[in-house]
């Protein structure tokens, strides 16, 4: 009995989503050393990297600048007087509407580009309602039926 139980080890290796706490506590111990195995430290440090998202400051598409210009000048900002169109900002971590219900993304585009290429892409424009909010997306999508 000088060991932890299995159901007990399982659970303890199996929360920590951190490898350097894996690897902790693969060095404090002799029977840890022999139950944690380097496969699963690797495992869980792939993990980790492949799931890191890093907010960017500008959106990904390098038409960026050109594609959205006339949505603002002629619809967001039509009445601010004078304005100086940029490369617009990513949504990074953001909630979006479809169908008036909520979703929480991770995007690099920006708002006017995720709709653009991501949500309407190649469907016909007269079956798709894009609710235009700048710097958010409220888009519906109409059954072909209705019409």
């Amino acid at each position: 009995m000088d060991t932890f139980p299995i159901d007990i080890i399982s659970i303890m290796t199996g929360s920590m989503i951190n490898y350097k706490d894996l690897h902790s506590l693969k060095l404090s111990c002799k029977y840890f050393n022999e139950i944690i195995t380097r496969y699963s430290i690797i495992k869980q440090k792939m993990y980790q990297d492949l799931n890191k998202k890093e907010n960017l400051n500008y959106c990904v598409n390098a038409k960026c600048y050109n594609e959205t210009k006339d949505i603002f000048t002629d619809y967001y900002r039509e009445y601010q007087g004078r304005y100086i169109h940029s490369r617009q900002c990513p949504i990074n971590y953001d909630t979006i509407y479809i169908n008036q219900k909520p979703y929480e993304i991770f995007s690099p585009y920006c708002c006017e580009c995720y709709k653009k290429y991501v949500l309407i892409g190649d469907k016909k424009e007269n079956l798709i309602r894009d609710n235009l909010v700048e710097d958010f997306v409220d888009i519906e999508y109409i059954d072909a039926k209705d019409h």
